[in-house]
């Protein structure tokens, strides 16, 4: 006799959750995606063409990231019909969260980068806005990584493995 789970409220409150966000979210970097090309065209016509290895990779995540949301989409539909491909994606997914928190979090914090490199302690007014702001930084980037190895946690458990038929 085959065993019958019942479906967590958990998993079903997360996917929808996720199709709302990511829903949103593809609309959002569409309307950017196509917003970008047209500064693009723009400056190209006003200033030389020559785009650096580091502004290459921005364009390249500007045009990728429609795509990984659209994928999000796509995983969270998944997700609430109880797909064990969207709950891997998922937890792929916000690992790629964390790395990117942290990567944000060494940008941020490291005094010889770029970020900070225009200021130079003069303007007290200045320096207190750039504390505040590498501050709230900081805790976002902390709390979406907690919630995102929370989340992971949660995903990778017995009982949710169970209910997709791991």
């Amino acid at each position: 006799m085959e065993q019958v789970h019942k479906e967590s409220t958990f998993i079903t409150v997360l996917a929808w959750i996720l199709i709302v966000l990511s829903a949103l979210s593809t609309v959002m970097s569409i309307f950017q995606l196509f917003f970008f090309s047209f500064i693009l065209e723009v400056l190209d016509s006003l200033f030389d063409s020559s785009v650096s290895l580091w502004d290459s990779i921005q364009i390249l995540w500007v045009f990728a990231y429609p795509l990984i949301i659209i994928y999000a989409f796509i995983s969270a539909i998944g997700l609430l019909r109880r797909r064990n491909w969207a709950r891997v994606s998922y937890v792929i997914l916000f690992g790629i969260g964390i790395a990117y928190n942290v990567g944000t979090l060494i940008y941020t914090m490291n005094p010889a980068g770029e970020y900070f490199s225009d200021f130079d302690g003069t303007d007290q007014e200045l320096d207190g806005f750039v504390f505040t702001v590498g501050l709230f930084s900081i805790l976002v980037a902390l709390g979406f990584s907690v919630l995102y190895g929370w989340l992971i946690k949660k995903l990778t458990s017995e009982k949710i493995k169970i209910e997709f038929n791991v």
